[in-house]
Protein backbone atom coordinates (compact mmCIF):
# COMPACT_ATOMS: atom_id res chain seq x y z
CA UNK A 1 0.00 0.00 0.00
CA UNK A 2 1.17 3.54 -0.99
CA UNK A 3 1.75 5.94 1.65
CA UNK A 4 -1.07 8.64 2.37
CA UNK A 5 -0.16 12.14 2.30
CA UNK A 6 -3.21 14.69 2.77
CA UNK A 7 -3.37 17.69 0.73
CA UNK A 8 -5.65 20.01 2.62
CA UNK A 9 -6.64 23.24 1.36
CA UNK A 10 -9.61 25.56 0.36
CA UNK A 11 -11.81 24.39 -2.27
CA UNK A 12 -11.35 28.53 -3.78
CA UNK A 13 -7.78 27.18 -4.38
CA UNK A 14 -8.13 23.95 -6.47
CA UNK A 15 -7.04 24.64 -9.66
CA UNK A 16 -3.48 25.59 -8.07
CA UNK A 17 -3.63 22.36 -5.62
CA UNK A 18 -4.56 20.12 -8.45
CA UNK A 19 -1.86 21.32 -10.48
CA UNK A 20 0.29 20.77 -7.86
CA UNK A 21 -0.78 16.96 -6.78
CA UNK A 22 -0.56 16.12 -10.54
CA UNK A 23 3.44 17.83 -10.31
CA UNK A 24 4.22 15.95 -7.41
CA UNK A 25 2.37 12.65 -9.20
CA UNK A 26 5.48 12.74 -11.46
CA UNK A 27 7.91 14.30 -9.49
CA UNK A 28 7.25 11.18 -7.33
CA UNK A 29 6.68 8.91 -10.09
CA UNK A 30 3.28 8.03 -8.19
CA UNK A 31 4.93 6.12 -5.10
CA UNK A 32 3.03 8.01 -2.64
CA UNK A 33 -0.69 8.99 -2.53
CA UNK A 34 -1.08 12.60 -2.57
CA UNK A 35 -4.58 12.53 -1.74
CA UNK A 36 -7.18 15.18 -2.94
CA UNK A 37 -10.90 15.85 -2.08
CA UNK A 38 -11.46 18.06 -5.09
CA UNK A 39 -9.58 15.94 -8.18
CA UNK A 40 -12.33 13.98 -8.89
CA UNK A 41 -9.50 11.18 -8.72
CA UNK A 42 -8.67 10.56 -5.30
CA UNK A 43 -12.54 10.21 -4.79
CA UNK A 44 -14.41 8.66 -7.25
CA UNK A 45 -17.94 10.14 -8.47
CA UNK A 46 -20.42 8.09 -6.43
CA UNK A 47 -18.61 7.18 -3.51
CA UNK A 48 -19.47 8.95 0.14
CA UNK A 49 -17.38 12.30 0.42
CA UNK A 50 -17.44 12.70 3.60
CA UNK A 51 -16.33 8.84 4.37
CA UNK A 52 -13.74 8.90 1.73
CA UNK A 53 -12.36 12.06 3.02
CA UNK A 54 -12.21 10.34 6.38
CA UNK A 55 -11.01 7.17 5.86
CA UNK A 56 -8.13 9.19 3.97
CA UNK A 57 -7.49 11.27 7.47
CA UNK A 58 -7.34 8.02 8.85
CA UNK A 59 -4.84 6.37 6.37
CA UNK A 60 -2.33 9.58 5.92
CA UNK A 61 0.56 9.82 8.34
CA UNK A 62 1.58 13.46 6.41
CA UNK A 63 -0.75 16.17 6.02
CA UNK A 64 -0.16 19.59 4.10
CA UNK A 65 -2.36 22.48 5.08
CA UNK A 66 -2.27 24.77 2.03
CA UNK A 67 -3.25 28.07 3.70
CA UNK A 68 -4.16 31.18 1.48
CA UNK A 69 -6.63 33.92 1.92
CA UNK A 70 -9.22 31.67 0.90
CA UNK A 71 -8.37 28.97 3.37
CA UNK A 72 -7.87 31.07 6.19
CA UNK A 73 -11.58 31.62 6.35
CA UNK A 74 -12.33 27.94 5.58
CA UNK A 75 -13.47 26.08 8.72
CA UNK A 76 -13.32 23.05 7.05
CA UNK A 77 -9.18 23.17 6.49
CA UNK A 78 -8.91 23.77 10.42
CA UNK A 79 -11.52 20.86 10.80
CA UNK A 80 -8.91 18.43 8.60
CA UNK A 81 -5.73 20.18 10.37
CA UNK A 82 -7.15 19.55 13.54
CA UNK A 83 -8.09 15.82 13.17
CA UNK A 84 -5.08 15.23 11.45
CA UNK A 85 -3.37 16.82 14.55
CA UNK A 86 -5.27 14.88 17.37
CA UNK A 87 -4.59 11.33 15.53
CA UNK A 88 -0.76 11.78 15.74
CA UNK A 89 -0.30 13.22 11.95
CA UNK A 90 2.73 15.28 10.79
CA UNK A 91 0.53 18.69 10.09
CA UNK A 92 2.64 21.13 8.44
CA UNK A 93 1.18 24.52 7.32
CA UNK A 94 2.60 25.64 3.83
CA UNK A 95 1.91 29.50 3.08
CA UNK A 96 0.71 30.11 -0.68
CA UNK A 97 -0.80 32.68 -3.55
CA UNK A 98 0.45 35.41 -1.49
CA UNK A 99 -0.29 34.37 2.28
CA UNK A 100 2.58 34.78 4.70
CA UNK A 101 2.51 32.21 7.83
CA UNK A 102 3.56 34.77 10.16
CA UNK A 103 -0.09 36.09 9.56
CA UNK A 104 -1.20 32.78 11.42
CA UNK A 105 -3.11 32.60 14.50
CA UNK A 106 -3.01 29.40 17.61
CA UNK A 107 -3.00 26.46 17.59
CA UNK A 108 -1.74 26.07 13.70
CA UNK A 109 0.86 28.90 14.10
CA UNK A 110 2.88 26.58 16.43
CA UNK A 111 3.41 24.02 14.26
CA UNK A 112 6.64 24.17 12.01
CA UNK A 113 6.08 25.25 8.39
CA UNK A 114 6.90 27.36 5.27
CA UNK A 115 6.12 29.56 2.74
CA UNK A 116 6.51 28.79 -1.11
CA UNK A 117 7.64 31.88 -2.86
CA UNK A 118 10.11 30.51 -4.85
CA UNK A 119 11.10 26.45 -6.32
CA UNK A 120 12.91 26.28 -2.96
CA UNK A 121 9.70 26.22 -1.61
CA UNK A 122 8.13 23.68 -3.44
CA UNK A 123 11.55 21.41 -3.27
CA UNK A 124 10.50 21.85 0.53
CA UNK A 125 7.54 19.61 0.31
CA UNK A 126 9.80 16.75 -1.80
CA UNK A 127 12.30 16.86 1.45
CA UNK A 128 9.45 16.53 3.88
CA UNK A 129 8.15 13.46 1.82
CA UNK A 130 11.62 12.29 1.83
CA UNK A 131 12.41 12.30 5.29
CA UNK A 132 8.44 11.28 6.30
CA UNK A 133 8.63 7.92 4.22
CA UNK A 134 11.88 7.21 3.64
CA UNK A 135 12.31 7.91 -0.01
CA UNK A 136 15.09 10.37 -1.80
CA UNK A 137 13.05 11.53 -4.65
CA UNK A 138 15.41 14.69 -6.55
CA UNK A 139 14.48 18.15 -5.59
CA UNK A 140 14.05 19.34 -9.24
CA UNK A 141 11.08 21.89 -8.95
CA UNK A 142 12.45 25.21 -11.13
CA UNK A 143 11.72 28.92 -11.14
CA UNK A 144 9.29 27.83 -14.38
CA UNK A 145 7.86 25.49 -12.27
CA UNK A 146 6.76 27.87 -9.36
CA UNK A 147 5.25 30.05 -11.79
CA UNK A 148 3.39 27.40 -13.53
CA UNK A 149 1.42 26.50 -10.36
CA UNK A 150 1.66 29.59 -8.36
CA UNK A 151 2.44 32.60 -10.08
CA UNK A 152 0.64 35.27 -12.19
CA UNK A 153 -2.14 34.16 -14.44
CA UNK A 154 0.43 35.65 -17.14
CA UNK A 155 3.52 34.30 -15.83
CA UNK A 156 2.33 31.23 -15.75
CA UNK A 157 0.29 31.17 -19.47
CA UNK A 158 3.61 33.26 -21.31
CA UNK A 159 6.17 30.15 -21.60
CA UNK A 160 3.22 28.51 -24.05
CA UNK A 161 2.38 31.76 -26.00
CA UNK A 162 4.40 30.62 -28.52
CA UNK A 163 3.79 27.31 -29.24
CA UNK A 164 -0.17 27.28 -28.83
CA UNK A 165 -1.74 28.13 -32.23
CA UNK A 166 -4.82 28.18 -31.17
CA UNK A 167 -7.29 27.47 -28.11
CA UNK A 168 -10.46 26.41 -28.69
CA UNK A 169 -13.70 25.69 -26.39
CA UNK A 170 -16.67 23.87 -27.08
CA UNK A 171 -19.92 24.53 -24.92
CA UNK A 172 -22.81 22.64 -25.96
CA UNK A 173 -26.35 24.38 -25.22
CA UNK A 174 -28.93 26.62 -26.48
CA UNK A 175 -26.26 29.21 -27.91
CA UNK A 176 -28.56 31.91 -26.81
CA UNK A 177 -28.41 31.38 -23.14
CA UNK A 178 -24.81 30.25 -23.34
CA UNK A 179 -23.32 34.30 -24.95
CA UNK A 180 -26.11 35.57 -22.33
CA UNK A 181 -24.24 34.05 -19.32
CA UNK A 182 -21.03 34.98 -20.72
CA UNK A 183 -22.34 38.52 -20.91
CA UNK A 184 -23.60 38.63 -17.55
CA UNK A 185 -20.22 36.95 -16.02
CA UNK A 186 -18.68 39.78 -17.91
CA UNK A 187 -20.74 42.95 -16.60
CA UNK A 188 -21.01 41.63 -13.18
CA UNK A 189 -17.30 41.42 -13.40
CA UNK A 190 -16.84 44.96 -14.80
CA UNK A 191 -15.45 43.90 -18.02
CA UNK A 192 -15.57 45.20 -21.48
CA UNK A 193 -16.94 43.64 -24.49
CA UNK A 194 -18.69 43.76 -27.31
CA UNK A 195 -21.30 41.51 -29.18
CA UNK A 196 -23.80 41.18 -32.14
CA UNK A 197 -25.87 38.20 -33.45
CA UNK A 198 -24.44 34.94 -31.87
CA UNK A 199 -20.79 36.51 -31.41
CA UNK A 200 -19.29 37.74 -28.18
CA UNK A 201 -16.27 39.37 -27.19
CA UNK A 202 -13.83 40.37 -24.43
CA UNK A 203 -10.71 40.42 -23.78
CA UNK A 204 -8.93 37.41 -25.13
CA UNK A 205 -11.73 35.95 -25.81
CA UNK A 206 -14.06 35.71 -28.97
CA UNK A 207 -17.10 33.46 -28.71
CA UNK A 208 -19.55 32.17 -31.79
CA UNK A 209 -23.05 30.88 -31.04
CA UNK A 210 -23.41 27.74 -33.87
CA UNK A 211 -26.79 26.75 -34.40
CA UNK A 212 -26.35 23.99 -37.48
CA UNK A 213 -25.56 20.49 -36.87
CA UNK A 214 -27.41 17.80 -34.21
CA UNK A 215 -25.76 19.90 -31.33
CA UNK A 216 -26.18 23.67 -30.96
CA UNK A 217 -23.35 25.43 -29.11
CA UNK A 218 -20.76 27.83 -28.54
CA UNK A 219 -17.42 27.79 -29.86
CA UNK A 220 -14.74 29.89 -28.36
CA UNK A 221 -11.06 30.89 -29.11
CA UNK A 222 -9.14 31.75 -25.99
CA UNK A 223 -5.60 33.51 -26.40
CA UNK A 224 -3.21 31.04 -24.28
CA UNK A 225 -1.93 34.14 -22.38
CA UNK A 226 -5.37 34.49 -20.35
CA UNK A 227 -6.18 30.29 -20.38
CA UNK A 228 -5.77 30.47 -16.15
CA UNK A 229 -8.68 33.32 -15.37
CA UNK A 230 -10.62 31.68 -18.47
CA UNK A 231 -12.49 29.07 -16.77
CA UNK A 232 -14.75 31.18 -13.72
CA UNK A 233 -16.34 32.65 -17.15
CA UNK A 234 -16.47 28.93 -18.77
CA UNK A 235 -17.96 27.86 -15.86
CA UNK A 236 -20.93 30.42 -15.94
CA UNK A 237 -21.99 29.24 -19.21
CA UNK A 238 -21.49 25.87 -18.04
CA UNK A 239 -24.32 26.62 -16.12
CA UNK A 240 -26.62 27.56 -18.86
CA UNK A 241 -25.77 24.51 -20.84
CA UNK A 242 -28.48 21.83 -21.10
CA UNK A 243 -26.80 19.22 -22.97
CA UNK A 244 -26.05 17.06 -19.73
CA UNK A 245 -25.37 14.02 -22.63
CA UNK A 246 -22.13 16.22 -24.35
CA UNK A 247 -19.38 17.26 -22.78
CA UNK A 248 -17.63 20.55 -23.61
CA UNK A 249 -13.89 19.66 -24.78
CA UNK A 250 -10.71 22.18 -24.41
CA UNK A 251 -9.06 21.67 -28.01
CA UNK A 252 -4.84 22.90 -28.25
CA UNK A 253 -3.51 23.23 -31.67
CA UNK A 254 -0.15 23.82 -31.37
CA UNK A 255 2.58 25.40 -34.18
CA UNK A 256 4.60 23.34 -36.33
CA UNK A 257 7.59 23.36 -34.32
CA UNK A 258 6.07 21.25 -31.76
CA UNK A 259 5.98 17.97 -32.38
CA UNK A 260 4.09 14.92 -31.06
CA UNK A 261 4.15 11.15 -30.59
CA UNK A 262 0.73 10.04 -31.04
CA UNK A 263 1.09 6.68 -31.33
CA UNK A 264 -0.45 4.64 -27.61
CA UNK A 265 2.48 2.51 -27.56
CA UNK A 266 4.76 5.41 -27.29
CA UNK A 267 2.79 7.86 -25.05
CA UNK A 268 2.56 5.37 -22.83
CA UNK A 269 6.25 4.48 -22.91
CA UNK A 270 6.71 7.99 -22.32
CA UNK A 271 4.69 8.83 -19.31
CA UNK A 272 5.20 5.62 -17.14
CA UNK A 273 5.55 6.19 -13.72
CA UNK A 274 3.01 8.65 -14.28
CA UNK A 275 -0.28 8.76 -12.87
CA UNK A 276 -2.13 7.93 -15.98
CA UNK A 277 -4.14 5.39 -17.06
CA UNK A 278 -5.25 4.24 -20.58
CA UNK A 279 -7.82 3.43 -22.98
CA UNK A 280 -7.84 1.07 -26.18
CA UNK A 281 -8.90 3.81 -28.52
CA UNK A 282 -5.51 5.68 -27.52
CA UNK A 283 -6.81 7.90 -25.16
CA UNK A 284 -5.75 8.56 -21.48
CA UNK A 285 -6.35 9.99 -18.38
CA UNK A 286 -4.24 12.61 -16.32
CA UNK A 287 -5.56 13.94 -13.22
CA UNK A 288 -8.64 12.26 -14.15
CA UNK A 289 -9.17 14.35 -17.58
CA UNK A 290 -9.70 12.55 -20.50
CA UNK A 291 -7.40 13.30 -22.96
CA UNK A 292 -6.92 12.30 -26.66
CA UNK A 293 -3.42 13.34 -28.96
CA UNK A 294 -3.66 13.80 -32.53
CA UNK A 295 -1.69 15.06 -35.64
CA UNK A 296 -3.47 17.14 -38.23
CA UNK A 297 -2.55 17.95 -41.84
CA UNK A 298 -3.52 21.70 -43.17
CA UNK A 299 -2.52 22.17 -46.48
CA UNK A 300 -1.10 26.43 -46.63
CA UNK A 301 -0.08 28.39 -49.31
CA UNK A 302 3.30 28.18 -48.49
CA UNK A 303 3.08 23.77 -48.18
CA UNK A 304 1.56 21.52 -45.64
CA UNK A 305 2.29 22.00 -42.12
CA UNK A 306 1.64 18.75 -39.58
CA UNK A 307 0.54 20.20 -36.18
CA UNK A 308 0.10 18.47 -33.06
CA UNK A 309 -3.52 18.55 -31.16
CA UNK A 310 -4.32 18.44 -27.97
CA UNK A 311 -8.00 17.48 -27.31
CA UNK A 312 -9.47 17.32 -23.26
CA UNK A 313 -13.39 16.87 -22.22
CA UNK A 314 -14.81 18.61 -19.68
CA UNK A 315 -16.11 15.96 -16.88
CA UNK A 316 -17.28 18.33 -14.16
CA UNK A 317 -16.13 21.86 -14.89
CA UNK A 318 -13.35 23.94 -16.44
CA UNK A 319 -11.90 25.08 -13.32
CA UNK A 320 -11.23 21.40 -12.35
CA UNK A 321 -8.92 21.42 -15.26
CA UNK A 322 -5.21 21.36 -14.56
CA UNK A 323 -4.68 22.49 -18.22
CA UNK A 324 -0.88 24.07 -18.33
CA UNK A 325 0.10 21.65 -15.83
CA UNK A 326 -1.20 18.68 -18.27
CA UNK A 327 0.54 20.63 -20.80
CA UNK A 328 3.71 20.76 -18.87
CA UNK A 329 4.13 17.53 -18.02
CA UNK A 330 3.80 16.37 -21.46
CA UNK A 331 6.63 18.54 -22.60
CA UNK A 332 8.75 17.36 -19.63
CA UNK A 333 8.00 13.74 -20.34
CA UNK A 334 8.88 14.34 -24.02
CA UNK A 335 5.55 13.48 -25.38
CA UNK A 336 5.18 16.50 -26.84
CA UNK A 337 8.59 18.57 -28.28
CA UNK A 338 8.97 22.30 -29.12
CA UNK A 339 12.30 22.20 -31.71
CA UNK A 340 11.51 25.75 -33.19
CA UNK A 341 13.11 25.54 -36.94
CA UNK A 342 16.64 27.50 -37.50
CA UNK A 343 16.34 30.96 -39.29
CA UNK A 344 17.98 30.90 -42.15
Amino acid sequence: MKPTAFLSHSSRDQSHIQSLKLALDAKTGAAVEFFLSTDGQSIPLGRNWVHRIQQALDDAKLMFVFMSPSAIRSQWVFFEAGYGYARGMRVIPIGVLGFDLAQLQPPLSLLQGFNIKNADGLNNIIAVVNGAFDFKFAETFTASDYHTLFGTPHETAKHYEHDMQEVSVWIPGDPDALLRAAKDYVSHEGQAFTERRDEFATFGMVLHGKRSGNTPGVRGEIDAVILPVSASLLDAMLAASVHADRSPRITITFHDHVKVFPEPHKISARLMGCDVTFSLDGGIEISGVPIKISRTSEREPDGVHVRAVLNLEVKLNFAAIPLLSIVDLLFEKEVLVSAPAVAT
